[in-house]
């Protein structure tokens, strides 16, 4: 995953270099108390739904 992480990235800067680009791996429940992880992001649970949506109650509303 780190090397399609790296991958996507660089071929994403090839069109525009000023890009900033996150890679984020999500899941739809759990925790994970430390999500960066050098390389990427680890959003689990109402942190990734709040990510993805931008609305911090939804991972509320969807259960």
């Amino acid at each position: 995953m780190i090397a399609e992480f790296k991958t996507a990235k660089k071929t994403l800067r090839t069109s525009n270099s000023q890009l900033n680009i996150v890679a984020v791996n999500g899941c739809c429940y759990g925790k994970d108390s430390k999500p960066d992880k050098g390389d990427y992001f680890k959003y689990c649970g109402q942190r990734f739904w709040e990510f993805i949506s931008g609305n911090n109650q939804l991972f509320t509303e969807i259960i």
